[in-house]
């Protein structure tokens, strides 16, 4: 970012450029997998914590993923339905945090880790493993790399990527919800479980998403990348 840019104005040229490469054929597919991700583990461990157990994760060229859990419970199976979207939200403001406060170091291996995980014990499809052991191989570039600004820019444009795609989601989820709801996921698996209409769980998942965005914003508003490093 050019040194002279106020430090809000430097966040919203890089949540723009997420959104832009996000819509690209190919390579915005690719990146917004890691969405996918944070998504289906968000319903692999509120299974596991509430009881029930993982089989296995699939992640897809589409961006679309799934997540086989065999749940405890109708208790337990709400919460593993109702994880996924939060978990795809929360998960960017926890790699915003994480590098405001110097921790980019940390953040790359909480992440390689997370990728290591899912690809030894969850992800099994073919697409899957070869994205995992592709984002793993940028990892592990920038742990090779070993330089403050390429962490931090990589790990900050994988941050913003994240949020953007878990907002666009939502929006989409909605209207599945609204226009054929038997396609809404997650939101017409509550339908089922709950009775109330999967516009409503789509509605809740988007808001609780513009909330976690609102929180980011607040916490980068001042954020000054220029004295960061410092």
């Amino acid at each position: 970012m050019h040194p002279f840019l106020k430090p809000e104005y430097q966040f919203y040229i890089l949540f723009l450029l997420a959104l832009l490469l996000l819509r690209l054929p190919k390579v915005g597919k690719f990146f917004r997998v890691i969405n996918t991700l944070y998504h289906e583990n968000g319903h692999a461990f509120a299974s596991l914590i509430t009881g029930g157990r993982t089989h296995r994760i699939d992640l897809f060229a589409d961006t679309s993923g799934a997540c086989i859990t065999a749940d405890s419970g109708p208790v337990s199976r709400f919460i593993t339905l109702l994880s996924g979207y939060p978990a795809g939200a929360l998960a960017s403001y926890g790699m915003f945090y994480l590098l405001l406060n110097h921790q980019s170091e940390l953040l790359l291996y909480i992440l390689s880790s997370i990728l290591l995980f899912n690809l030894l014990f969850w992800v099994r499809n073919k697409y899957g493993l070869i994205w995992l052991l592709l984002i793993l191989s940028l990892c592990g570039i920038a742990m090779y790399i070993n330089h403050s600004y390429f962490t931090f820019y990589f790990l900050f444009s994988l941050a913003a990527l994240n949020l953007t795609e878990a907002l666009w989601s939502c929006v989409y989820l909605i209207y599945l919800s609204l226009e054929n709801p038997y396609q809404a996921g997650d939101a017409y698996a509550l339908r089922q479980l709950t009775f109330i209409p999967a516009f409503i769980w789509a509605m809740l998942f988007f808001l609780f998403s513009v909330w976690v965005a609102a929180l980011c914003v607040k916490m980068l508003w001042h954020f000054d990348m220029i004295n960061y490093f410092l």
